[in-house]
């Protein structure tokens, strides 16, 4: 046999072949595509937690420094959850507004707060702060609290 009876009787792939080898393919690749979308799913999950967690913990230490350095009474209106927070560095007001949005006087200092309730104890020496978080997009949660011992009461 010479090259040109080689090249000629040369046969392409069946339709049968070729539809097997695209559910063989089909089969394997399905799976990743899975495993690769839930993972990438799950990344935007942690990442919207450890925001919340990033915004809920930056507004407690806010709000803890300025009750820490007030040198006058703390006023906590539990019914309307809010904290007035008077020194001598300023006068500061902490409360939730209708926008799930936590406010310093009016600037937000933490969105997406579906809960901020404040408790003082009945000696009037511990404040409880109850801050929870819901996040926008994948239902997160995040609930954090915090105790402070007030000295100046």
């Amino acid at each position: 046999m010479n090259m040109k009876d080689i090249l000629s009787n040369r046969k392409g792939f069946t339709i049968v072949e070729l539809v097997v080898a695209i559910a063989i393919v089909a089969a394997i690749m399905a799976p990743a595509a899975k495993m690769s979308i839930q993972g990438i799913t799950s990344f935007y999950r942690e990442q919207e937690k450890i925001e919340l967690m990033e915004s809920g913990q930056l507004a407690l230490s806010r709000i803890s420094k300025q009750i820490r350095i007030s040198d006058q009474e703390l006023e906590v209106d539990i019914e309307n959850e809010s904290i007035r927070v008077i020194s001598s560095v300023g006068d500061f007001t902490y409360s939730l507004n209708s926008n799930k949005q936590l406010l310093e006087g009016s600037n937000a200092i933490a969105e997406n707060v579906a809960l901020f309730d404040v408790d003082l104890s009945d000696s009037g020496n511990l404040l409880k702060i109850d801050l929870k978080l819901l996040g926008p997009k994948y239902g997160q949660t995040i609930d954090l609290k915090t105790s402070l011992y007030l000295r100046n009461q």
